[in-house]
Formats: C-alpha cells, structure tokens, sequence
C-alpha cells in the first residue's frame, strides 16, 4: 500500500515515512519550516485518505512553538511520549565475545520469537504500543524488507531467553546503525545485564551490518537504558515529541 500524498505536496519528499496496513509513522521534520509542519499536519488529519488510517504517529522537534502545539492538539494529535536520541560511531568499538547464545529467525519460528519479545515489552518504561504483537512484527517487515530475519534476534542464557535485540542498517542509509527494539525479560532487569548484551548489539551493528554509527533513542522516562546508552560510549543528540493521532 503507497502513503496517499497529494501529486503537489512536495513536502513528504523531506520527512521520512513508514506505511503499515492500518498505521502511518512521520519522522524527519526537522527540516520543514513551521509552515510546511503545519501544512503536513492539515493533510494527516483533514485529507480523506489518511483519515482512513487507524493510527498515524508523527516525530517533530521537542523545541516546537505552543502554537505548534496546539495546531497539532485542535487536529486531534495527543502527545504519546517524548523520546531522546543518542549516538555513538563504532570503528573503534572492539569485538565484544558473548556471554549468550544468540539465535536467529532464521532458527526460531515467529511464534516464539514474539513470546519472548511480549514479555519484553512487559513492564516496559517505555511508552507502550497501540499496535498488537502481529502488527509490530508487521512493522518490522515493512521497514526493514527481505533482511528482517538478520534482524531479530534472541538472547539465551542456555536454553533460557532472556532478551532481544534487532539491529539493522536505518532504511534510506548505508551505515546508520539502529536497534529496531532491545531490551530484557522482566526476570532478567536489575541483574547487571543490559550493558553487556547492549554492547554486543552493537559489535553486530559493526561486524554484521557494517554499520558505522549507531543512532539510539528510548523514552525520557527510562532512566536505566539513557544510563547504558552513557555507559556504552553513546552520546546526546536530542530529543523529539511523539505525538499520534488514532481513529475514533
């Protein structure tokens, strides 16, 4: 399904935009003065056919007016978290051995492997998804092609998983590092794990993505992975507001 862009809105050639069955995500509207912003933000809400899209999520600078604000608010976009970016280059990042076997999609099946990303989920300091497990794996086909299997991965302590981590090259980029989604099961937070198997995320991002940078981002509110971001080398870039706009 292509996003249904007006042929004279030039504008939507300066953000980013990934389209799902039933969800539409704008991100990179750092570029666009407050009156293309605003113009976007008319045809997301007012367009006929993007009101046929259940949920549609836009990125915009956390330093945006009021006036902007409640543009987006009187368009019946709610602000759903605030999320903050680090980065951190890889070439001098050193190969990290792993404490865990890593396993694939290529050697589990997506049942199983959405088990243990829900209980990852769970508890999450970060802003929860709309979207049901099936429509986030839906996502991630979408974004990241025929390679999404490479990408989700599972850590096991013997035979007990323990987290995942989905590295991948950002669509649109040659050596932009991204973690699609990382994190531990509930069993396993508080035990000094996240750091090390952070770090081994991004050791993959350099030696089997060929990433050069890795750009990450987590909500305001989850203090412990901003602490290993800081921990791992990763430096602050920014932060953007996450508004979404879901059909009544």
């Amino acid at each position: 399904m292509s996003i249904p862009i007006p042929d004279d809105e030039s504008l939507f050639n300066n953000v980013k935009y990934l389209q799902g069955t039933d969800y539409l995500t704008i991100e990179g509207t750092e570029d666009l003065t407050d009156r293309q912003l605003q113009r976007l933000i008319q045809l997301l809400a007012d367009h006929p056919e993007f009101r046929k899209i259940p949920t549609i999520t836009i990125l915009v600078e956390g330093t945006i007016s009021e006036h902007m604000e409640n543009i987006l608010r009187s368009r019946s976009f709610h602000l759903h978290d605030e999320v903050v970016f680090y980065q951190r280059r890889l070439e001098d990042l050193i190969n990290v051995q792993s404490a865990w076997t890593i396993r694939s999609l290529h050697e589990l099946n997506q049942k199983d492997f959405l088990k243990v990303w829900e209980k990852v989920i769970s508890g999450s300091l970060n802003a929860s998804s709309i979207l049901s497990m099936e429509k986030q794996m839906d996502s991630v086909k979408a974004e990241l092609g025929s390679r999404y299997k490479d990408s989700c991965l599972v850590a096991f302590e013997e035979k007990k998983p323990i987290g995942i981590l989905m590295p991948h090259i950002e669509p649109g980029t040659e050596l932009e590092g991204r973690l699609f989604y990382f994190g531990l099961v509930p069993d396993e937070r508080n035990k000094r794990q996240s750091r090390g198997l952070h770090l081994h995320a991004l050791a993959r991002l350099k030696h089997d993505f060929h990433a050069a940078v890795y750009v990450g981002s987590t909500s305001i509110n989850n203090l412990p992975m901003r602490k290993v971001f800081e921990q791992n080398g990763c430096q602050w870039l920014g932060k953007k507001l996450v508004y979404k706009r879901t059909a009544t």
